[in-house]
């Protein structure tokens, strides 16, 4: 179910937040969708217009900067 709900609003966040969803990493009961983001406010405001999918799930934010996208090359094939 959170993999379909990933589909539908990633997609979406992309379009509307002008951000680049780069990974999604599942862990222990959580998954954790990785964004680069340039305007969190304008990120916010779309999570908030497009997250009827997640509505059954608990979601929290973190906010890191990575001006050079080292966590992304970290990932394998990143």
């Amino acid at each position: 179910m959170l993999y379909d709900s990933e589909d539908e609003v990633a997609p979406k966040l992309e379009k509307e937040a002008q951000c680049v969803h780069v990974g999604s990493v599942p862990k222990a009961g959580v998954k954790d969708l990785l964004f680069y983001v340039s305007d969190s406010d304008l990120f916010l405001k779309a999570l908030n217009e497009n997250n009827q999918g997640l509505a059954s799930f608990e979601i929290s934010l973190e906010k890191h900067e990575d001006p050079n996208w080292q966590v992304y090359e970290d990932f394998p094939g990143g």
